[in-house]
């Protein structure tokens, strides 16, 4: 969590061309309900592209976000890249920082391969 709120986004949303149709997944997704801090923040950095996303919150939670939301656990399963296709999403981003070291580096090898 941050002790001050950032005034730009992380430097990973550089790679996002703004002239894009982007439909932005955040990684991680929350595991639990508890977790309501994760999604906001995606939200925020949100306004420095104005993006579309699949995961934030908007005070109701779709149908289809419960499972999304557990299949995201597994991710970057087959399952889950499926999953976000189908809602939509073109691009995902991988908040390292959010995550803890061990489950970082075994997203960042499934992903390179």
């Amino acid at each position: 969590m941050y002790s001050t709120i950032p005034t730009r986004p992380p430097d990973l949303y550089r790679a996002l061309d703004p002239r894009e149709q982007v439909v932005l997944a955040e990684f991680p997704f929350p595991a639990t309900r508890d977790q309501f801090w994760i999604d906001p923040t995606y939200m925020y950095y949100s306004t420095f592209g104005w993006h579309r996303l699949v995961n934030g919150a908007s005070g109701m939670r779709p149908r289809w976000y419960d499972e999304l939301e557990t299949t995201m656990q597994s991710f970057p399963s087959d399952e889950s890249v499926l999953m976000l296709r189908r809602q939509g999403a073109t691009h995902v981003m991988v908040h390292g920082e959010f995550l803890d070291p061990s489950r970082e580096a075994a997203v960042r090898r499934r992903l390179e391969g």
